[in-house]
């Protein structure tokens, strides 16, 4: 009898582990004005700078696979695209449990106002779910830091749960 318990001990507590989310990728991304950025894939991409003396131009097929862009100015936003959605719901700390129950929208989201800790979930393009917390941002440099986690799918369906 004491061995089924332990059995059936050990196999709840390995069924509980393989539902832990695991980390897809993870880090830090610098973005500028009208950049995007893949948190799927860790990757941030240039577009198109027409007054610039150099232009840059990124080939469309890479920024297809975006998440979403930024827009720089007197007031910083997110714009989701590519089907990404934003929570609305911002907090000092948020985990993967916060981000599977947070309801999306697919409106950008404003960032110039935001305090130092804050996180704000996401849902990628590629349908995993995201934290970011924006860093503070450095007037005069045009640059916006962002600190990530994305997680992976559900890994016995291979997909995320539906969401708003």
């Amino acid at each position: 009898m004491r061995w089924t318990v332990a059995i059936c001990a050990l196999l709840g507590l390995a069924a509980m582990q393989d539902t832990a989310p695991r980390i897809h990728k993870q880090g830090e991304i610098e973005l500028y004005d009208a950049h995007a950025a893949d948190l799927d894939q860790d990757r941030e991409f240039i577009t198109v700078c027409v007054d610039c003396e150099d232009p840059i131009v990124q080939p469309t097929e890479s920024f297809k696979s975006s998440d979403f862009w930024f827009q720089a100015g007197k007031r910083r936003y997110f714009h989701p695209q590519h089907g990404a959605r934003f929570s609305r719901k911002i907090s000092s700390e948020v985990s993967y449990s916060d981000c599977t129950k947070a309801a999306y929208q697919r409106r950008a989201i404003r960032v110039d106002n935001l305090s130092a800790d804050a996180h704000i979930c996401l849902r990628t393009s590629e349908g995993r779910y995201a934290s970011l917390q924006v860093k503070p941002y450095i007037p005069g440099s045009g640059r916006l830091s962002i600190v990530y986690t994305t997680w992976e799918k559900d890994q016995k369906t291979g997909a995320v749960p539906p969401s708003n």
